[in-house]
């Protein structure tokens, strides 16, 4: 997630909608690659279901990046050189963990440890991900995708939280993945523990994110409603990080000129996550390529209503 791709959101929408006058890894067994795209397959829940989460989001960006779209999907070996880096990351994982902890990664025994434990074990995590030369863009490089992050050895806020995502399923560590405006982090949610784990920080409290000082700049601050709604700061379902990412694909097809596979994409996500404003404003900025701007702004309209506090997405509304 980027506050570049919003912006060019919220103008294509509306810019576009008022020109045309508004009525015109790894769970054995390794289950290898689903071809989502030659065989006109969308992806379904029973993939989610039987699927690591990194491993599916790599077949999918393989699937629908190889025509150029994702120019990291057609590297040499690119789904094996991205696999054997995410093994790398979970060896290196559990050798950082003691062996009482090193035994519950193995039973994937987690729901009942206590709050320093699974702190012990998120910075070991965020350890063997930084130390296998995984690191933070320099500012104003964007990385959109897991295959461009794992070869060019940077992540920024979504990959990371899908490594980190990848790795605890793999040994069923209740980590999930968390949206709040233009960013992406991953939650320890358990009856008894809640953790924001964010790009190797801890904390216990949303209110840095609630009030956007978690950022630099700050961020406007999150209304009530949005997270009574459950546009923000909730622990996502694995089908509903799918899909913010099925967004992040789409943006590429749509630059690739591929537009109905990018509708398609992101009709699936706002399905699959109807309550994340990420969604709907990428469904909006493919259908305003289609020149259908009615539909366009009624994805956008659902956007405002999740989240009726960012002032661009109410000016362009308005205008």
């Amino acid at each position: 997630m980027n506050d570049e791709y919003t912006r060019r959101t919220f103008l294509e929408t509306a810019g576009k909608a008022v020109v045309s006058g508004m009525a015109s890894f790894l769970l054995p067994p390794y289950l290898g690659s689903m071809a989502f795209a030659s065989d006109s397959r969308l992806p379904t829940t029973t993939d989610v279901r039987r699927k690591n989460l990194a491993d599916l989001l790599l077949d999918l960006e393989l699937a629908y990046g190889r025509n150029g779209a994702i120019p990291s999907t057609r590297e040499p070996d690119t789904k094996s050189r991205c696999i054997a880096r995410l093994e790398r990351i979970a060896e290196s994982f559990e050798r950082m963990t003691t062996p009482l902890i090193r035994a519950n990664l193995q039973h994937r025994r987690f729901h009942g440890i206590g709050t320093q434990e699974a702190q012990g074990l998120l910075l070991s995590l965020d350890r063997a991900i930084t130390s296998s030369g995984l690191q933070q863009p320099p500012q104003g490089i964007g990385i959109s995708y897991l295959t461009q992050g794992l070869l060019g050895s940077m992540v920024d806020c979504d990959i990371y939280s899908f490594v980190a995502l990848g790795i605890a399923e793999r040994y069923g560590i209740p980590l999930y993945g968390v949206e709040s405006p233009i960013h992406f982090f991953t939650r320890w949610q358990s009856p008894s523990i809640h953790l924001n784990f964010d790009q190797g920080l801890i904390r216990e409290s949303d209110q840095r994110y609630i009030d956007g000082s978690m950022f630099n700049p700050p961020t406007a601050r999150i209304s009530e409603g949005s997270i009574t709604r459950g546009a923000y700061l909730r622990s996502l379902r694995k089908q509903e990080t799918v899909a913010i990412h099925l967004v992040n694909i789409a943006m590429s097809l749509l630059d690739n000129h591929e537009y109905e596979t990018a509708l398609d994409l992101t009709t699936l996500a706002t399905r699959w996550a109807p309550h994340s404003t990420y969604t709907h404003l990428g469904r909006s900025s493919v259908l305003s390529s289609f020149r259908r701007p009615v539909e366009a702004l009624d994805e956008y309209r659902r956007a405002v209503e999740l989240d009726p506090t960012r002032p661009a997405r109410t000016f362009y509304i308005g205008f």
